[in-house]
């Protein structure tokens, strides 16, 4: 889903795709994630993710050494800004404030 600013904060980007927990998972993130399977059902990358003591969940990059991002929770919105090639997480109610989701 792509997500536009309903303001203007200059802290981030104007435009974001976005990711969430239980949808499939994007080219722009299955680049740059570590990739544990293929789902032979849809063919979709499976990436590594580790849930959290504070219920949220950790992605490890494409070494598999270091963290991607962690999230809070698993409903918060992971963005990606093509322009930057930046990846960062929001939680809903920064994502309702800065793109009205």
């Amino acid at each position: 889903m792509i997500l536009k600013q309903i303001g203007y904060n200059d802290e981030y980007p104007m435009t974001v795709e976005t990711w969430k927990y239980s949808d499939p998972v994007p080219e722009w993130l299955s680049d740059r994630a570590k990739i544990n399977a293929i789902d032979s059902n849809t063919g979709n990358p499976l990436i590594d993710i580790t849930e959290t003591n504070t219920g949220g969940y950790e992605v490890k990059d494409s070494t598999g050494r270091d963290i991607l991002f962690r999230t809070k929770n698993r409903n918060d919105l992971v963005c990606f800004c093509s322009k930057t090639n930046r990846i960062f997480v929001l939680t809903s109610i920064q994502a309702h404030l800065i793109y009205g989701f």
